[in-house]
């Protein structure tokens, strides 16, 4: 019984000092309360665009991801980007085969391979960003937009 009443005792112990630990520590883990101003605020605009294709010659698909950097880097040029930073570059390539089909149809001989891209950039300054995704969607880009804000306080 003694024994009992002496582990409940230790864990009963060490509960109260990780909770009072965590209490004490809590303000060097958080840095500063959210109503502090001295931190400064953090933005970071990213602009996705995706884009279809057919194509037939797989060969040329380098070549066609490099025009449309350059193409999206001449928009954001034309909307007054200052930094214009490529996050990432991914496509896909898929097969277009209607199942053996033997169409007479030239068109659908010709375009075998279905291309879908996307390219991810950061952007400054945000406020252009918008210009930037309108000029986008006019090439005929889907494009997307994401801003988001922090507070940084080392």
């Amino acid at each position: 019984m003694r024994i009992k009443l002496f582990v409940t005792a230790v864990l009963l112990f060490i509960s109260f000092a990780l909770a009072l630990a965590d209490v004490v520590f809590a303000d060097s883990r958080i840095g500063y309360n959210a109503t502090t101003t001295s931190c400064p605020m953090v933005e970071n605009t990213q602009i996705n665009i995706n884009f279809n294709s057919r194509q037939t010659d797989l060969t040329q698909i380098k070549s066609l991801m490099d025009d449309k950097l350059k193409e999206a880097e001449a928009l954001a040029n034309k909307a007054g980007i200052d930094k214009f930073e490529l996050q990432s570059m991914n496509y896909n390539i898929y097969a277009n085969n209607s199942g053996g089909c033997n169409c007479s149809n030239e068109a659908n001989k010709n375009s075998v391979y279905q291309l879908n891209g996307n390219m991810s950039f950061i952007v400054e300054p945000s406020e252009k960003a918008i210009d930037f995704m309108v000029l986008l969607n006019e090439k005929g880009y889907t494009s997307g937009l994401n801003v988001n804000k922090y507070r940084r306080c080392n």
